[in-house]
């Protein structure tokens, strides 16, 4: 059985690919059709009721996009500024997150991602290393609370290079600062990482 209207709009996806938050297109006009049992939909579900319990809704959001199933997690959330450390206010979270990777099979990416400001600390040179470091800090929590097999998770960092927005306000940049877990599309699975959102 497959369905159009109703996995657009639970997922805030607007007719032409627009998402409802008006970042740019995160779904092109010809995936318009899911299967409602496939696991990656199944996932979603889980995911987007994990997102409406958190108070505030607008540091987490999933959306579907052509690379799969996105959760965006503001870095705030997770980690104290300018640290790759998990916090312990964002251990809760990545342990819901967790188990519903854990009862997956899905090959899952966590993408780090920062704004334009430069950092530079002892640690840090420079966002290459911070991006990573979350990245890679989140992936090995999973790892190593939830024992997702290696070979099914990975972790990258972009930077400031993929930002959702542009980095022209203090609000825009904090909506750059994310973490965002991916689960991958199983048609795409396996296939080198594009330029995309």
């Amino acid at each position: 059985m497959r369905f159009v209207k109703s996995f657009v709009e639970s997922v805030s996806i607007l007719p032409g690919g627009l998402s409802a938050d008006g970042d740019a297109a995160v779904m092109p006009d010809s995936v318009d059709m899911v299967d409602i049992k496939s696991p990656l939909a199944q996932t979603h579900a889980n995911l987007k009721a994990l997102a409406e319990g958190i108070r505030q809704r607008n540091d987490v959001a999933v959306s579907y996009s052509p690379k799969g199933l996105v959760m965006r997690l503001s870095n705030h959330t997770l980690f104290d500024i300018g640290e790759a450390a998990v916090s312990p206010q964002g251990i809760p979270l990545l342990k819901k997150i967790g188990s519903i990777i854990a009862a997956t099979g899905h090959e899952v990416r966590v993408e780090g991602h920062t704004d334009d400001v430069p950092i530079k600390t002892a640690r840090y040179p420079s966002n290459w290393e911070l991006s990573t470091a979350r990245a890679v800090n989140v992936l090995r929590y999973f790892i190593q609370i939830y024992r997702i097999p290696s070979e099914r998770i990975s972790a990258e960092g972009f930077s400031r290079y993929r930002p959702r927005v542009p980095n022209d306000s203090p609000a825009n940049r904090a909506r750059n600062r994310r973490v965002e877990i991916v689960f991958i599309n199983p048609d795409i699975a396996g296939r080198p990482v594009e330029g995309g959102p």
